[in-house]
């Protein structure tokens, strides 16, 4: 089960815009690992401190969620700020040239993490926490960009099994997709 929660976490992180995206760009978009991994980053503070606040009540008090979500999500914020360049480029390809334009704005940057983490975790369920609890303090010790990695990785080896319907999947360049 550890596996399947790592997957499905690693599946919400890198899916940040399956659901909007394929409303606005019916195709599927490639985006290279480094793309994904830049998404991620920016996606996880927001990501971390929203499952944090939803899986708290329903953990025991000694759990690792039950803590301030803060110190962890500030350690990907770090990665996200940079990654910001890459990651709004990655969310572009998923958007009409008209809105991708939107996300030259300084504005965007935290706006992305804030209306994408709802989204990513509306069917969190209650039973999901644990494993998510386990998940999240197995991974603290580990530097924030092999942890984003890590996802990303597990996102691919998911995509080759479940091949998105729309949104992104991740490709090496110049490789057939899944």
């Amino acid at each position: 089960m550890p596996f399947k929660s790592f997957a499905a976490l690693a599946a919400l992180w890198t899916g940040a815009f399956a659901a909007t995206a394929a409303q606005a760009a019916p195709a599927t978009v490639c985006v290279s690992p480094r793309e994904a991994e830049a998404v991620v980053a920016t996606v996880a503070p927001d990501l971390i401190r929203l499952t944090a606040s939803m899986c708290a009540p329903s953990l025991p008090a000694g759990a690792y969620l039950r803590r301030p979500a803060d110190r962890l999500a500030a350690k990907y914020a770090v990665g996200g700020d940079g990654a910001w360049p890459i990651a709004r480029a990655a969310l572009g390809k998923l958007l009409p040239p008209d809105s991708a334009q939107m996300l030259q704005n300084d504005f965007a940057r935290p706006l992305v993490g804030s209306l994408l983490a709802p989204l990513l975790v509306k069917d969190l369920k209650p039973a999901d926490c644990a494993s998510i609890d386990r998940l999240l303090s197995l991974i603290d010790p580990l530097p924030a960009q092999n942890t984003v990695s890590l996802i990303v990785t597990v996102a691919e080896l998911a995509q080759r099994k479940n091949p998105p319907a729309g949104g992104f999947v991740i490709c090496q360049p110049g490789a057939a997709r899944p």
